[in-house]
């Protein structure tokens, strides 16, 4: 029963997490064309103007904090629920009874949100943690030096989850998902040799970021590529 409830909020809170870039995106009047929901997280298709760019950094951002605040929520509530619980059995609570399962899924929904949070910040393609690292160098080091920074991080990082997900299989809990090698080594191989220095006006919202892909608006005469 726990561990449907924790599908069904792992759902909800990547919906939420999706929902939150959208929220920040319509906050620039940029259109939200679709949301997908896969097994190993979700993508936020958004439309922009051409004419027009975009701030990625809030719209990155809004994601992970849509996270942070359903774990303090949950949290919350889990209090709450062990608070409740030990009043009326201050002795012993069994561990399939209904407060306790309350509780402990309280628990466990606010740890999901709190490692969604953490792990969409870390520094690597596909995640929000590479847009805006992308964004923070680009103004320093230049578009292309900061995607190759935020692709090397992301090899490195997905060294590190694979050896992290092989043990979690090992220990019997194989939930960690690695994150994903083609799209930094893309980045890397793009970007190591050539490549403009001064990208074009959308470059930055197309290929290096994935985790909220802009496509322009269709049938605008004004609009130019």
């Amino acid at each position: 029963m726990i561990a449907l409830a924790l599908a069904a909020i792992l759902f909800l809170s990547i919906l939420a997490h999706e929902l939150g870039h959208v929220v920040a995106a319509r906050a620039q009047q940029a259109r939200a064309k679709s949301i997908e929901i896969g097994i190993f997280g979700g993508l936020a298709n958004l439309e922009w103007g051409f004419h027009r760019g975009i701030a990625m950094r809030p719209v990155a951002l809004a994601g992970p904090a849509v996270n942070l605040g359903l774990a303090g929520a949950f949290f919350a509530l889990y209090w709450l629920a062990a608070s409740y619980g030990a009043a009326e059995a201050p002795q012993s609570v069994v561990p399939f009874e209904a407060p306790a399962m309350l509780s402990r899924t309280l628990l466990l929904a606010s740890i999901l949100n709190l490692g969604l949070a953490l792990l969409n910040l870390l520094p690597a393609f596909p995640l929000d943690g590479g847009t805006i690292a992308q964004d923070l160098l680009g103004g320093r080091v230049g578009h292309r030096r900061a995607t190759l920074i935020v692709g090397v991080c992301g090899l490195v990082l997905t060294c590190v989850g694979v050896v992290l997900a092989l043990a979690m299989l090992l220990a019997g809990t194989p939930v960690f998902a690695p994150l994903s090698f083609r799209q930094n080594w893309r980045a890397i191989v793009e970007n190591w040799r050539g490549g403009p220095r001064q990208p074009p006006k959308t470059a930055a919202f197309a290929k290096p970021s994935k985790v909220v892909t802009f496509r322009p608006r269709s049938g605008n005469p004004e609009e130019k590529p």
